[in-house]
């Protein structure tokens, strides 16, 4: 007959653990303590965060309280990570970037407490009747990727989109930050100014874009060229570079005899 105090090979229990720099009163550790023992078991060597209470603060930003839960073996120190809200369709809801430093060091087998806070501008979506249903998630990290979705298939040849791939990839973004970055700038036979760019965009949200005034510079530092480019709802999606070409057309053009030898462009305000 089996031992059945034997400790199950794949599923372990989880016992609750407070942080030292964040103590709670009497009344909420009994709360914990209750949340803790409705948790299922987890399989080893996991680390997953599980929400306990939704709700919403005066600045209408959304309040969750959440357990941070470990089956690794050694103890383990967070320091930042994305934390995902999805709604009852498990699509991203809200993203934040949380600083885990006051949540100490994790003990193995423990489900330690966390108040999260979602701000106004990490909301994705407004239907907040989305969240009759919820959970939370840790977000992997993804590479930036090259979107090339409204481009044929026959319209750039293999060379050109693996340069594009290592051009999206390699070239420093920030986190949050939207940029312009020239690939090719010339004059066609009509005398208008011919550029391609990638957007980048680094933000966590899908970013559309109507239009986009610009400001060409030559070589010389000089401003070339200039326009306000209509886009028709161009859509840059979450942490992607998409290629765009955009005339200037021959009105727009302020130095004809521009040096395009190196050149820049930027947002014009």
């Amino acid at each position: 007959m089996s031992d059945i105090n034997q400790e199950d090979p794949v599923y372990v229990s989880t016992k609750l653990s407070i942080s030292p720099h964040i103590p709670v009163s009497d009344e909420a550790y009994d709360y914990y303590q209750e949340q803790q023992k409705k948790l299922p078991k987890m399989k080893r060597n996991q680390l997953s965060i599980v929400g306990l209470d939704i709700d919403k603060d005066q600045e209408n930003q959304i309040i969750v309280t959440s357990f941070i839960r470990s089956t690794v073996e050694k103890p383990i120190h967070l320091k930042t990570s994305t934390i995902i809200l999805l709604d009852q369709n498990s699509a991203p809801f809200a993203k934040v970037v949380v600083d885990f430093s006051n949540l100490g060091t994790l003990p193995p087998k423990t489900s330690r407490p966390w108040i999260l806070t979602f701000p106004k501008e990490s909301i994705l979506q407004d239907d907040r009747n989305k969240l009759a249903a919820w959970s939370l998630a840790f977000e992997r990290e993804s590479k930036h990727k090259l979107d090339l979705s409204d481009m044929g298939k026959n319209t750039i040849s293999e060379f050109s989109k693996a340069k594009l791939e290592e051009i999206a990839q390699k070239t420093p973004l920030e986190k949050n930050e939207l940029s312009l970055l020239g690939l090719s700038a010339k004059r066609n036979e009509s005398d208008e100014l011919v550029t391609t760019l990638l957007i980048r965009n680094g933000t966590m949200r899908d970013l559309q874009l109507k239009q986009l005034p610009l400001k060409f510079y030559d070589a010389e530092g000089d401003i070339s060229a200039k326009g306000t480019f209509k886009l028709a709802h161009l859509m840059i999606q979450a942490n992607t570079s998409k290629p765009v070409t955009l005339v200037f057309p021959k009105s727009g053009i302020i130095k004809k005899q521009m040096d395009l030898s190196s050149w820049s462009i930027q947002h014009a305000d």
